[in-house]
């Protein structure tokens, strides 16, 4: 394997690592140095891809993390010039790659010559080409690498994607002076990369061929959909009326004047980090009985070369008019029931056989209540939010 290959994955590997937190540096008098975090990247980056960086140089536009080897200059006697250590490891949990625990792959180390003040060290300087850094001189060596088989199969599980596979990946630090085995201070950070694929539409509603499956009884219907892991993506809605006489395809319903977001101006309705959302009351354009409507929702999360984002399948439902005859308040029944218990109820050995639905109440669980509560028990028992347990004939 050449010097060249080993690092051109050193630097893919090594350029992903970064952290949140803050780790705290103090000499309390006891060492010359000690190294802490200066800054890092605040956002939240899901998804990494090769061409971020220059394999042959480990370089990146994207900034990182800075760390700080901060000088003791409280001390009575100042350090004299110190040749300075930095050892670094990089471990990988990935069952893309092969790796199923936590497994080293690299290990290096950054000798920093002549060091007598505060020297910052970026996520780029951790490469084999580093020549100096904060104007002092460096000699970059690596100490451990993987076999030719390992390297053959990572590189190639990276190439086939362009991105760096889904996995847990750790970084870490040591900072020792040179000739002196003890570790003066050391810092350890760990990401976990993962690429979301699966969004898939739950409730309310079904494709276009299946509108008469699709009525709900609410004009506040709740929007469920399912996704694959990832706790830092951000979601949206978006929800427009459906004419079958205008419309030739649900997507050129979405395409038209949305019902929510009402800015027409906005593609999505922003709603976070959840994969349920209740219809507004306020702020939209009330949904109607009688009409159809389409929705769709997006995900939305940051990548190494930017902002991406990702659609769902999109689904169509009926708002259904409620009615007070046979026809929507028995329609309802059903949604209650369900089918099967309807047709032995109402059907023609049935014991309601004949029967209809009138007058401005209902009775549920010897409430009286208004009949048009219906419609939104209906619509709670439609997307799971409640369940029929038993039917009683009086």
């Amino acid at each position: 394997m050449s010097f060249l290959i080993k690092n051109y994955f050193k630097s893919i590997i090594f350029i992903f690592i970064f952290g949140f937190l803050y780790a705290d540096c103090n000499t309390s008098g006891h060492e010359d140095f000690c190294i802490s975090e200066e800054s890092f990247n605040e956002d939240r980056i899901v998804s990494f891809y090769v061409s971020s960086f220059d394999f042959n140089t480990g370089e990146s536009n994207i900034d990182f993390f800075r760390y700080r080897i901060v000088r003791d200059y409280d001390q009575i006697d100042p350090p004299t010039l110190k040749n300075l250590l930095l050892d670094y490891t990089i471990s990988i949990y990935s069952p893309s790659m092969g790796f199923h625990s936590q497994t080293d792959i690299f290990k290096g180390t950054l000798k920093i010559i002549g060091v007598d003040r505060d020297v910052i060290v970026h996520n780029s300087d951790f490469s084999i080409y580093t020549d100096a850094i904060s104007g002092f001189r460096v000699i970059p060596q690596i100490d451990s690498y993987p076999s030719q088989s390992v390297m053959d199969n990572m590189l190639s599980t990276i190439m086939q994607t362009g991105k760096l596979p889904d996995g847990n990946y750790s970084f870490k630090v040591d900072l020792y002076k040179e000739n002196d085995t003890r570790i003066i201070d050391s810092i350890e950070r760990s990401i976990e990369v993962y690429s979301p694929i699966f969004l898939e539409l739950v409730t309310p509603g079904g494709s276009l061929a299946d509108t008469t499956e699709t009525k709900i009884f609410s004009t506040y219907p709740v929007f469920q959909w399912v996704t694959d892991y990832c706790p830092d993506c951000n979601y949206g809605i978006r929800v427009c009326e459906f004419s079958p006489e205008q419309h030739s395809s649900l997507s050129e319903a979405l395409d038209d004047v949305s019902s929510i977001p009402l800015s027409q101006s906005d593609d999505f309705y922003e709603i976070g980090n959840i994969n349920s959302f209740q219809y507004p009351t306020s702020g939209v354009i009330d949904l109607q009985p009688g009409k159809y409507y389409a929705w769709q929702i997006q995900r939305v999360y940051q990548s190494s070369i930017g902002a991406e984002n990702s659609l769902s399948n999109i689904y169509l439902f009926k708002v259904e008019s409620p009615g007070v005859g046979n026809g929507g308040a028995l329609e309802m029944i059903i949604t209650l029931i369900g089918e099967n218990k309807y047709n032995e109820l109402f059907g023609r050995d049935g014991e309601l056989k004949g029967y209809k639905i009138s007058g401005g109440s209902i009775w549920v669980n010897g409430e009286e209540i208004p009949a048009n509560q219906l419609n939104q028990i209906a619509s709670q028992i439609q997307q799971g939010l409640l369940k029929v347990k038993e039917v009683e004939v009086e």
